[in-house]
């Protein structure tokens, strides 16, 4: 009986393992959207505001926000690609 309950705490640990998903990396994307922002436009946002933790799922999307040096904001859309990469659109 001492080994079913082992082999069964066992599995439930290896699926737990299976499904946890990498945090994606905040201030990497944050740095990708100021840089890519200031090669298309010529203006790079004084600062990137994005969630502080975001679990990578290729396909979902999360909500940041760019700031210009006026104090004025635009809201930048984020798609996760996978391997912590990631495409956004201004909106």
């Amino acid at each position: 009986m001492r080994l079913k309950n082992l082999l069964a705490s066992s599995a439930c640990l290896a699926l737990l393992a299976c499904s946890v998903r990498p945090a994606l990396d905040i201030d990497k994307v944050e740095r990708f959207i100021t840089t890519e922002l200031g090669a298309q436009t010529g203006v790079s946002p004084a600062r990137v505001e994005c969630p502080d933790e975001v679990y990578e799922e290729p396909g979902a999307t999360f909500e940041c926000k760019a700031f210009a040096d006026d104090g004025s904001s635009a809201g930048v859309l984020v798609e996760m690609l996978g391997d912590g990469k990631v495409t956004f659109r201004v909106r």
